[in-house]
């Protein structure tokens, strides 16, 4: 029922969020997303320092027992994290007016970013709590958490704007109320169960198990600060350089949309992460070798014609959006920065098969090193082709950027198990034949229909039942041989 229950609410908070963008309009949602820029690189970053080194050190001591271990790690890292996060809050907001007037270049978002300064504290703690049921193994209450946080993101967004409309304040309140009480409901469940487990609450500082603590997560710590950095820095420069609210509105829907997708990867990660974890390392690595090699098939076969259909069919897409959601229709022009981004999916999916492989047989180094080049070539990149090629320039050194860690990600994937790249072709190239037939049948249809074409784009949804079985069917006799 809750594994029902977790689909519907990603669905209905995936078109909420439609709701939100296309009700704002491009040149808003791009004051909003501005806003949001600073507070979300700064939780980010702090999530990466707290919540994975804390889950890692609760797992280990869960596995040997040791309660007394947990209720201290339990104790101290809350108290160090609420502190931290009050104190990098306040900042934040005292800081809000120079940042917004002489670093962005938007003073008309400073109240904005003020009044979201609470979400660092919130967004801190409610993810360092379900960090706590997760590695508690509390799956249930997990569950309840994340259905409690997708309610409250429709309930309290949705109050918000019945009092103040379609507005970028609406949306900035009603985030601030959300992401409150589903931080609230997050502590009402990691508490209940550490009663029910009996742990402690206890803020002695151990300066031993502080220094473990960071130890064991210090590969965690900086790998997912570069990788967040990464998703979040991007609005800065596209900001300071392109500086066009209209624009990066466009910039930030096609980013938001396709991410927004990758719930479809998730339950992939969620397969894998167990049987790649270090309690399974020691045991048959062949048999991991060949899971390894399976969900880098399985993610191409999944990703690379939704992925190249998104590129493809962008602009259609937006105008079949319109049909349901009529102001959608204002992001039409964005269809170009959708497109490339669509191409996003392929790497994030390889990345969600190979990732936790290292991750469980302990080379979590080379976290770091993937999202160093990840992030580097960000550094050169976004600005250089921001500069040259504006918005467009900015959406393509992302997504490059992406693929250069996918490309290392692979190579020493290749290197550990011998990656057969033959079936990595075969399936791009059954996604690219699949794409071109259904790309015909479609122009085919519009001409035939010409004058309704209308007609054709309110039912291009259907065209991915043809395109998934003809994939298929290609995909199947291009890996048999």
């Amino acid at each position: 029922i809750l594994t029902g229950l977790d689909y519907i609410i990603l669905i209905s908070t995936f078109v909420f969020s439609l709701l939100i963008i296309a009700n704002l309009q491009p040149e808003n949602y791009g004051i909003f997303s501005i806003a949001s820029a600073t507070y979300l690189v700064i939780t980010s970053v702090l999530q990466s320092f707290f919540v994975l080194p804390f889950i890692r050190t609760i797992s280990r001591y869960l596995g040997k027992k040791d309660f007394t271990a947990i209720s201290y790690v339990y104790g101290l890292s809350t108290i160090v994290a609420l502190i931290s996060s009050i104190i990098i809050a306040i900042i934040h907001f005292e800081a809000s007016p120079f940042i917004a007037v002489y670093i962005l270049g938007y003073p008309e978002v400073i109240e904005y970013m003020k009044l979201l300064s609470i979400n660092i504290v919130t967004s801190l703690i409610a993810a360092l709590f379900r960090g706590f049921l997760l590695s508690l193994k509390s799956y249930r209450k997990l569950a309840l958490s994340r259905l409690a946080d997708g309610l409250f993101y429709i309930v309290g967004i949705y109050a918000m704007v019945l009092v103040y409309d379609w507005t970028v304040l609406a949306i900035v309140i009603g985030t601030d109320v959300y992401l409150l009480f589903s931080c609230l409901v997050t502590v009402f469940l990691a508490i209940a169960e550490t009663r029910k487990r009996k742990i402690a609450f206890k803020v002695t500082f151990q300066k031993t198990l502080l220094k473990e603590t960071f130890s064991l997560g210090k590969y965690f710590i900086v790998g997912n600060s570069l990788a967040y950095i990464f998703i979040r820095w991007d609005i800065f420069v596209v900001s300071i350089i392109v500086h066009d609210s209209l624009l990066i509105g466009y910039y930030s829907f096609a980013k938001n949309l396709v991410y927004r997708v990758r719930f479809l990867f998730t339950k992939v990660n969620a397969l894998l992460y167990p049987v790649f974890s270090e309690q399974e390392a020691s045991s048959d690595i062949r048999t991991m070798n060949k899971l390894l090699k399976a969900g880098n098939i399985i993610s191409l076969v999944l990703s690379t014609p939704i992925a190249i259909f998104v590129a493809i069919f962008s602009k259609e897409g937006i105008i079949l959006a319109s049909v349901f959601i009529e102001k959608m229709y204002a992001y039409v022009n964005a269809s170009n920065i959708l497109a490339i981004f669509g191409l996003i999916l392929i790497p994030y999916a390889l990345d969600v098969a190979i990732i936790p492989y290292f991750n469980g047989i302990g080379e979590v180094d080379k976290l770091v090193k993937a999202n160093s080049i990840l992030l580097g070539s960000s550094l050169i990149l976004l600005p250089v082709l921001s500069l040259y090629s504006n918005i467009i320039g900015a959406a393509i050194a992302y997504v490059t950027s992406q693929y250069l860690r996918t490309i290392y990600w692979v190579i020493s994937a290749h290197k550990r198990v011998g990656i057969n790249f033959r079936r990595y072709v075969n399936t791009l190239i059954s996604s690219i034949l699949s794409i071109i037939i259904v790309k015909v049948s479609f122009d085919t249809l519009e001409q035939l229909l010409v004058g309704l074409s209308i007609i054709v784009h309110s039912h291009i949804s259907f065209l991915i039942i043809p395109l998934l079985l003809i994939h298929s069917l290609i995909t199947y006799i291009f890996l048999v041989r």
